[in-house]
């Protein structure tokens, strides 16, 4: 997938229920061996919290909650989305 222009999707994100679940699955995946490249922190611009990791294929997946989202549509004028997404 095209991620601004660079031909590569930059990350996957994926929400939990709370902070207390964030940081549970930090720990799981710790436990498990997982590379984590950012453990839990406060997100800078909004009261969620997030961390970073990487699937087994070195993917950067990214947990989060608590997080501001954008509006559904958000990006669309850059013409950038797949035939048939969202």
């Amino acid at each position: 997938m095209p991620y601004a222009g660079k031909g590569t999707l930059q990350q996957m994100a994926f929400e939990v229920e709370s902070i207390e679940a964030l940081h549970a699955a930090h720990e799981f995946l710790a436990r498990k061996g997982a590379k984590i490249l950012i453990p839990p922190v406060r997100q800078k611009q909004s009261p969620g919290w997030k961390f970073y990791f990487t699937d087994p294929d070195g993917h950067k997946l990214e947990i989060y909650s608590g997080m501001k989202r954008v509006e559904p549509g958000y990006g669309r004028h850059y013409g950038k989305w797949p035939e048939g997404a969202g």
